[in-house]
């Protein structure tokens, strides 16, 4: 029996336009010559490192990443996510979907790959309405590991005394859908790409909307 849903945030529950790829590549493609494949590597190799390092934060990783490429514009750059980040608002149907759970008695657990200090994202939880609908977060900056890391998923059963068979996750992102899956661990699949082949999932694990979720656990 499913008791737990451990939760992805940020492109499941939360649309936040953001400290993205994206953003750094529109913004320095102009200003060098590298292909697209190539920058976006270098900047995920920069940005990894504040994604587990407690102490070492987005600021820092950008800062470092415009040094490495020699660019100007790093103070710019990060003004402008952090002002994107005022745009954050919560996915469809991501409310009526923990409400839902919550009504069946089941605990939701976000677990959110987080380059900002904790707190930020508690208050960007509580920004969006989704806050009061969970029953923890666990960032990959307190566990050292990104998901779907076997040691994070392992932190969160180990955290809150979740047994693995009663447990399902629900993410969008193919590495992470996959990644669970092949840990055995229950899983759903919303808002993920259409081109990503998740056909190792039952058809019933693949969403459409967040809101079928409470009725396939």
């Amino acid at each position: 029996m499913i008791d737990v849903i451990i939760a992805d945030a940020f492109g499941l529950l939360i649309d936040s336009p953001a400290y993205t790829k994206k953003n750094f590549y529109e913004f320095v493609k102009d200003k060098i010559d590298m292909g697209k494949e190539e920058l976006i590597a270098t900047y995920k190799q920069f940005r990894y490192r504040s994604y587990t390092d407690p102490d070492y934060h987005y600021e820092d990783a950008m800062t470092e990443l415009f040094d490495h490429l020699q660019l100007e514009g790093c103070e710019e750059f990060i003004a402008w996510n952090h002002e994107l980040n005022r745009q954050t608002r919560v996915m469809p149907g991501a409310i009526e979907m923990l409400q839902a759970l919550q009504a069946d008695g089941k605990d939701v657990y976000v677990v959110t790959d987080y380059s900002l200090p904790l707190e930020r994202a508690e208050e960007t939880f509580r920004k969006v309405g989704i806050f009061p609908h969970i029953s923890g977060i666990v960032s990959s900056k307190e566990v050292g590991h990104m998901k779907p890391s076997q040691e994070i998923f392992d932190y969160v059963f180990e955290t809150y005394g979740i047994e693995r068979e009663n447990c399902a996750f629900i993410g969008h992102s193919y590495d992470e859908i996959a990644g669970a899956h092949y840990l055995g661990i229950t899983t759903f699949a919303c808002f993920y790409e259409d081109e990503e082949d998740i056909g190792f999932l039952p058809d019933t694990h693949q969403l459409e909307t967040l809101d079928q979720l409470a009725d396939r656990v």
